[in-house]
Parts: C-alpha cells; structure tokens; sequence
C-alpha cells in the first residue's frame, strides 16, 4: 500500500515537473523573479523525486527480499510437516507392533499355562 503510494506520488511530481519545464523553455531566458521562483521550484520538485525513486526501488527490493525468506520459510515448513507425519506413521506403527507383542505374548502365557495345567492333571 505505501508503496503504490509512493509511485503515485512520484507520478504527479514528474509529470508537475515536466509540466514547469515545458513552461520555462517558452519563456525567454531572463532574471524575471517568477522564472527564478519556478526554477527553485523545479529543482525541489526533482529532488524530492529522486529520493521517492530511491525509497521505491529500497521498498521494491525490501519486498523482493521477504518474498524470498516466505518461500524458504515455506519450503521448510513443508518439509517440517513431512517428517512430523512420518514420526507420527512410525509412531503408530510402534504402537501396533507393541500391541500385537502383547497380544502374542498374552497367548504365550494363555497356551503355556494351559499346557502346565494339562500335565499337572496327569
């Protein structure tokens, strides 16, 4: 938003600036006080747009520059994302190896008990 401002900005004092210039090449070179006044003028109105470029092209490369940390901060935080949904598959997939080592050992103990008990009936 500033920055379309400032274009806009610097838009009006160029064409204002080329305005006065084409003004004073129609007048005839004097020391007319009015002629010196629109110089001045002309001259503040160029500086001032000089600085207004450098503040765009400063802004224009300030934007360009976070523009580019956005894309590595996004790029990061996709890959972030991939390994934290791989940790969360090895998680789960933890949790069921887990689970079914309790359920196999649960019938280790169910089956050998079961066995013991046969063999103390005999």
């Amino acid at each position: 938003r500033q920055l379309d401002d400032l274009v806009l900005q610097l838009q009006h004092l160029k064409s204002k600036a080329m305005r006065e210039r084409w003004l004073l090449q129609g007048t005839t070179p004097g020391t007319n006080d009015e002629d010196d006044g629109r110089r001045q003028q002309l001259e503040k109105e160029e500086e001032q747009g000089k600085r207004l470029e450098d503040t765009i092209h400063r802004l224009e490369s300030e934007i360009g520059l976070l523009e580019r940390e956005e894309c590595q901060i996004s790029a990061k935080e996709q890959t972030l994302r991939e390994r934290l949904r791989e940790t969360e598959r090895s998680i789960k997939d933890l949790q069921k190896v887990r689970e079914l080592q309790n359920g196999t050992l649960f019938l280790y103990r169910y089956r050998l008990g079961h066995t013991f008990n046969s063999f103390s009936q005999l």
